[in-house]
């Protein structure tokens, strides 16, 4: 069977830190000035590399520094407002270097699998040089809960060992794949070190080379592998 390359999207694909500075500033609406000027200063640590390692990544770091102050509610309502400042082009992000060339250059299906609504992700695929590169989105997630059946319908049957999955939360992109015995690429942006990934780097393009080999093998195996 093909290889699959299952990907995250923020923090992986889409790289930059706008988006979770978006949702700060929107946080920050709902809340009194000190505390808006607490949540700043705690993200802007957490962003340096002084982080908690309670906290999966910066919206958690920002959920927490808001306390109980504001409901589940409000602040979905804050995240939904930072996705569209994504979607209407108001933020700087990127796609790693080399990343559309890297996954253009291989045969493997590719599946971007996010948390975010659709809102947004589009708009931003095209603007960083990304439309067309994925077979499938999947958006609305429910990571990591949600991540295993998703697993499960793409493999649909297949060994485990042909799924490669991609992203920078060990326990939201990683842990649910590597329990199903599929393989994992950790982006460690803070050299956490969590969870046992099959490859990490503190970026993408540091990964390109093991995921290369990873396909390779993957291509020498179904070679080998005799149809009956």
């Amino acid at each position: 069977m093909t290889a699959t390359l299952l990907l995250d999207f923020d923090g992986t694909v889409c790289v930059g830190d706008d988006p979770v500075w978006s949702y700060a500033g929107h946080v920050g609406d709902l809340v009194d000035r000190d505390v808006a000027r607490a949540i700043d200063d705690g993200l802007r640590d957490y962003l340096a590399g002084h982080h908690d390692s309670r906290f999966a990544d910066g919206y958690q770091a920002v959920q927490a520094l808001a306390g109980d102050l504001l409901s589940p509610a409000e602040l979905q309502e804050a995240y939904l407002a930072s996705r569209i400042d994504l979607a209407a082009g108001k933020l700087v992000v990127a796609a790693p270097r080399g990343l559309a060339d890297f996954l253009a250059a291989t045969s493997a299906r590719k599946v971007l699998v996010t948390n975010s609504p659709r809102i947004g992700i589009d708009e931003t695929l095209s603007a960083i040089g990304l439309v067309g590169v994925f077979d499938e989105i999947i958006t609305d997630a429910g990571k990591p809960d949600g991540l295993d059946p998703i697993v499960e319908t793409i493999l649909d049957g297949a060994d485990a060992a042909t799924l490669l999955s991609i992203g920078d939360i060990w326990r939201n992109d990683l842990r649910g794949p590597h329990e199903m015995g599929c393989a994992t690429a950790y982006i460690d942006r803070f050299g956490r070190g969590d969870g046992a990934p099959d490859m990490s780097a503190p970026d993408f393009p540091g990964l390109y080379s093991p995921i290369s080999q990873w396909l390779e093998q993957r291509e020498n195996d179904e070679h080998e592998t005799p149809h009956l």
